[in-house]
């Protein structure tokens, strides 16, 4: 066999392997998107569904960063503007379109977002950690960064955040979001 036949064997075998990133262990497959012209992702395990964006009817005496209650099948879902929940000064949903509705055991919001790009998957070291929070987010909402620059949230940090808790007039704690069909 020639040098160059060798040579031409050798890449033909490379090409045939298996991909680089299915050798880097553990996947993940991330959901991105549009909040104010910021691209971010979530990983497909911590989104319930992504629905269209309704009417949202606002709640008086909540923070900013709820934006208020939309139906969805004839349950309540708390809407959440997350550019108001990170801090961001850029407003974040007058653009929104769709809803990415988040999941705990007691906790069901919306995360109102402009655009759903893609599923994108990545090996699990492809998340690098960002250099900085970028626009004052806090470090703990953060899984890391890929490399074409979107931020890789932390749905948990998310939803167990004490901003969703709100201190009531009458002295006692109510979770501000609540759980799509728990009735009130």
């Amino acid at each position: 066999m020639s040098e160059w036949d060798q040579i031409l064997k050798d890449r033909a075998e490379l090409l045939a392997a298996q991909p680089a990133s299915e050798h880097l262990g553990e996947m993940l497959e991330l959901v991105s998107f549009a909040v104010a012209g910021e691209r971010y992702a979530l990983s497909v395990d911590e989104i319930r569904e992504i629905q269209p964006i309704s009417e949202v009817t606002p709640i008086p005496c909540v923070p900013r960063f709820v934006r208020g209650l939309m139906n969805l099948r004839g349950g309540l879902l708390t809407v959440i503007d997350l550019h108001e929940f990170l801090s961001i000064r850029r407003p974040g949903m007058r653009d929104a379109s769709r809803v990415i509705v988040l999941a705990s055991d007691d906790l069901e919001v919306g995360l109102a977002v402009r655009e759903v790009f893609d599923l994108v998957r990545v090996a699990a070291g492809g998340v690098l950690p960002p250099l900085v929070a970028p626009g004052g987010i806090d470090g703990k909402f953060l899984r890391g960064m890929l490399p074409d620059l979107t931020l890789v949230l932390n749905a948990n940090a998310l939803l167990g955040d004490p901003k969703m808790v709100i201190d009531d007039s009458r002295g006692g704690h109510a979770r501000a979001p609540q759980p799509a069909g728990g009735g009130a």
